[in-house]
This record gives structure tokens, C-alpha cells and sequence, in this order.
């Protein structure tokens, strides 16, 4: 938890996704510091508390995998197709990484499901069908997103002196 920092808004901690991380870290540095707006302010500092990430990406999911359906079926059917994809990827999921303790089980579910979705790409990149330009589209944004992890991993000490600024 950090108290009375707004610059903690745009910790790159607090975002999952190592392209969302380093456009934090972007706007962290290049623009003015937040104002504090209210007397007193209280962010947690947890991955999870962009929802506008959270949203990007599901949606992101549930488009690219309509698309590979809607190669094979109706555009209707081919979204309740991926719609039920992605809770039967879960449950799987939940299945093959049973007994894990809450921390571990989450990140090995959201690797199977990602694995998932980037086997699935890798296969309608091959085909013929016009799925295949959002395949590769798909795997251009994990490529990316790989790229920016690397990125940060190189400026992680520029992200701590970042975040240092809001500890005590």
C-alpha cells in the first residue's frame, strides 16, 4: 500500500502485462507529476489494479478468437464458441494446475490459457484463411509484449528508483 503518492498511479507494478508496464513507465517519466486531488490517498500496489488493462486484453481474447471460429462457422455462433472456449480453457486450466497453492495456481492457469491462445494463433498463421492475418497479429502483440518485458528488464532499476520515491 502507498499512502498520500499520487505518482504511485502509474507504477508500472501495477499493471500485469509487460507492455502496459512500460507505457506506465513512459508516462510516469515524461509527463508532470500527478496533483494530489484529495486530502488523503490510498493505492495498492498489485498487478491487477488496472482494469482498463484487464479489459484491453480480455477483449483482445475474445475478438481474436472469434475471428479463428468465424473462419469455420456463422459470426453469431463463432462468438458463443470462443465465449465457451475461454471458460472451458479455465476450468482445464483449473484442472491441469490443481492442488496449487492461490498465488501459483493463477499464474500457472493464465500460462496455460496464454500457451493456449498462442498455439491456437500458431496454427491459423499457417492456414489459408483470412484468420490468419489475425493470427499473426495476435502473435505480433505477444512478440511485442515480449520485447517490452526485456525492455524493463534492462530499466528495472530506473522502475525501483521510480517507486522508491513513494516508500516509507
Amino acid at each position: 500500500m502507498v499512502r498520500d503518492c499520487p505518482q504511485a498511479k502509474w507504477f508500472p507494478s501495477r499493471h500485469r502485462f509487460a507492455l502496459f508496464r512500460l507505457l506506465a513507465l513512459a508516462r510516469a517519466r515524461l509527463s508532470k507529476p500527478p496533483k494530489m486531488e484529495v486530502d488523503h490517498l490510498l493505492l495498492a500496489i498489485d498487478p491487477d489494479q488496472s482494469a482498463a488493462e484487464q479489459y484491453i486484453i480480455t477483449l483482445f481474447i475474445i475478438v481474436t478468437l472469434t475471428c479463428y471460429f468465424a473462419s469455420m462457422v456463422a459470426w453469431p455462433i463463432a462468438f458463443l464458441i470462443a465465449a465457451t472456449a475461454i471458460q472451458a480453457g479455465i476450468v482445464v486450466g483449473g484442472l491441469v494446475v490443481r492442488g496449487a497453492t492461490s498465488k501459483i495456481h493463477l499464474k500457472r492457469n493464465s500460462f496455460f490459457l496464454m500457451t493456449s491462445m498462442v498455439a491456437t494463433s500458431a496454427y491459423f498463421a499457417m492456414q489459408t484463411s483470412p484468420a490468419r492475418y489475425v493470427a499473426w497479429f495476435f502473435l505480433a502483440m505477444v512478440s511485442l509484449n515480449g520485447l517490452a518485458w526485456l525492455i524493463l528488464r534492462i530499466l528495472r532499476n530506473t522502475v525501483r528508483e521510480l517507486e522508491a520515491q513513494c516508500a516509507g
